[in-house]
């Protein structure tokens, strides 16, 4: 039987949580979005960086393994990717129009049947490098994360300033598909996994303080976000607080030996409840629509509420209908 670890239930918890939030806000870089909106996308950035971190943890490995598990990793991520994927093709044909074959094709290849699983991109190349990763072995593996979080650090000042990066993509869509911004999230829970027993136990000991100082890190940084217009203030700030929340989330989890069961069950939906609640969410958007530069707290409950409700009740069906398939086919 796989271990369970607390901590990488919590992360995904609070993460699948934070989309759902996410996803009921407008973009930031919608031009109607309120300054509130503004705000709570940003405290709320470490979701997907979280399910990177839990993917880092879990596959982490320094040693050579054999190519056919990271091919049953990649068919747990894969086939229910595409089977919500095309129904995400149906639900657009329905309200605007089909598309051809050769956007579908590319829709698919590149998670973007809808924009929101272009996290299915990053993940599936993050996975299929693993073993590669793992043949560097511990110095080395040690070695590549130093190098891609300093090349991160350097980056994200330099795309605060308007400089961009030379290996950066010009594009917002490869941008947000880029391996080179994620990584180093994934990276994090590599290293944490690497040394997860001290790990433990190191924060077991000073769990209180470190949550304590962490909280106040992460207010902080946030407050930062809200006084500063400075781009470099705000864009090592953000990238400062994904770690810190993460690292907040471990603090208050890591090593403990009792278990929350609805916790776990949660965790276990996540990756479903993350390709599917976009089928209850987009049809209840048009009834409870945002005000240009207004915040309005209700519309995103009306909207949270069907799109929670709805694919939980959607996992629970498929798992009585289809038993264990619904692990492979939906991810749950």
């Amino acid at each position: 039987m796989t271990e369970r670890y607390a901590e990488i239930d919590w992360i995904k918890v609070a993460g699948i949580f934070a989309v759902l939030v996410i996803h009921t806000l407008r973009a930031p870089w919608n031009a109607s979005a309120s300054e509130t909106e503004q705000f709570l996308n940003q405290q709320l950035r470490f979701a997907v960086p979280g399910f990177l971190f839990c993917s880092g943890f879990l596959y982490a490995r320094t040693a050579a393994f054999d190519w056919r598990v990271t091919g049953a990793r990649l068919r747990r991520i894969l086939v229910p990717y595409l089977v919500a994927s095309l129904g995400a093709e149906v639900y657009r044909a329905v309200e605007s129009s089909p598309r051809t074959a050769g956007e579908v094709a590319f829709n698919l290849l590149t998670g973007n049947s809808f924009g929101h699983y272009y996290y299915v991109f990053i993940i599936v190349v993050l996975v299929a490098s693993t073993p590669v990763i793992a043949r560097f072995g511990r110095t080395g593996v040690h070695a590549i994360i130093a190098v891609t979080m300093t090349f991160q650090f350097i980056s994200t000042i330099l795309d605060a300033l308007g400089a961009g990066f030379a290996l950066r993509f010009e594009s917002n869509y490869w941008i947000f598909r880029s391996p080179l911004l994620w990584w180093n999230f994934f990276a994090f829970g590599w290293l944490v996994r690497e040394h997860h027993q001290a790990f433990r136990s190191w924060v077991a000991e000073r769990r209180r303080g470190l949550a304590a100082g962490l909280l106040v890190i992460f207010v902080l940084l946030g407050a930062a976000w809200v006084a500063f217009s400075s781009p470099i203030v705000r864009g090592l700030g953000a990238w400062l607080q994904i770690f810190c929340i993460l690292s907040l989330i471990l603090a208050l989890s890591a090593g403990r030996t009792t278990r929350s069961v609805i916790a776990a069950r949660i965790s276990d939906a996540t990756y479903a409840v993350y390709l599917f609640h976009l089928f209850f969410l987009f049809p209840v958007e048009p009834y409870f629509p945002h005000v240009k530069g207004e915040f309005d707290p209700l519309v995103i409950v009306f909207r949270i509420v069907p799109a929670l409700i709805g694919s939980f009740l959607f996992i629970a069906l498929a798992r009585k209908v289809l038993g264990e398939r619904s692990r492979l086919w939906l991810g749950a």
